[in-house]
């Protein structure tokens, strides 16, 4: 099955080229999936047997990436800066896409490819280092293994899985939070109470007010490390009322027991926002402003 990209494509579809392809070769085998799903089951041969059996199996799509790949994926997630917790590699299965190969060298399938008497196959553009990924792969990569003794992949391997685990002890610590807090069930997750927030872990401190203001913005607001820094040194100051204003004109509200965020209409256009993307002000002031802006 070839899938070409329609006319118009590259002109028409915003933001980067290598993103937008990804997303629309995922939403092409997707589409062949279902496409092939309703045409019937697949006819197996004998060798294929034990894959039969599998559930799910014949409605997957499997991807090439292997271990190389997860330790670039790795590395560049460090060098743009994350979160401890997401600076793991990618998922052996998502969805429908499963990646078989996690585990494998290049090298090794270079070699078990030529043990069969087929070429391997690059992306020409693979050798350019024009891309921050292409140049990790080229220079990093090679530099780093050597340093490690070729010890780098099993370190990264190490990492990623403890990433994993934080992550996973994450999700579990804020779910447990938010179904005792009161204030998250009354506010449908746009609000929490002051004073177990600030009882929490400070790593778990950090990732309620993370999912608060992802969470009540839709998506559109992420506190940067230094935001939630100065957030955190803001509510454990004495003050029962206040206000911060964040990047995109969203608001972090604590009113009496609560802390909660409002949307960028309750803030002033005008207003700058500061290199961290915080910045307080008075309740009163903010009533002011905004009156004279609707005025």
């Amino acid at each position: 099955h070839v899938r070409r990209l329609p006319a118009g494509w590259r002109e028409s579809q915003p933001g980067g080229i290598q993103e937008r392809s990804r997303e629309w070769r995922r939403a092409e085998s997707l589409a062949l999936l279902d496409e092939l799903d309703a045409a019937g089951p697949p006819q197996f041969s004998s060798a294929d047997a034990d894959f039969a059996d599998e559930p799910g199996a014949a409605s997957l799509v499997a991807l090439a990436h292997h271990a190389d790949d997860q330790a670039e994926t790795v590395l560049l997630k460090a060098l743009r800066g994350c979160h401890l917790s997401n600076l793991r590699g990618m998922e052996w299965r998502a969805g429908r896409f499963v990646r078989p190969l996690l585990g494998v060298r290049k090298e090794e399938l270079s070699a078990y490819l030529g043990a069969l008497g087929e070429g391997w196959r690059e992306d020409a553009t693979n050798a350019e280092p024009t891309y921050k990924r292409n140049r990790i792969r080229l220079q990093l990569l090679p530099l780093l293994e050597e340093l490690t003794g070729g010890g780098l992949l099993a370190r990264l391997g190490a990492a990623s899985e403890q990433s994993a685990q934080l992550r996973e002890w994450l999700d579990q610590a804020h779910a447990a939070h938010v179904a005792a807090d009161p204030a998250w069930a009354r506010s449908g997750g746009r609000a929490l109470s002051v004073a177990p927030l600030l009882a929490a872990q400070t790593m778990v401190q950090e990732e309620l007010l993370h999912r608060l203001a992802r969470g009540a913005s839709v998506g559109r607001l992420s506190l940067t490390r230094d935001a939630l820094r100065r957030v955190r040194a803001q509510l454990a100051r004495s003050g029962q009322e206040w206000v911060l204003e964040l990047s995109g004109g969203w608001l972090l509200r604590r009113t009496g027991a609560t802390v909660s965020i409002a949307g960028a209409e309750a803030s002033v256009a005008e207003l700058a926002v500061g290199e961290a993307g915080v910045r307080l002000r008075h309740p009163a002031e903010l009533a002011v402003r905004a009156g004279v802006a609707r005025g």
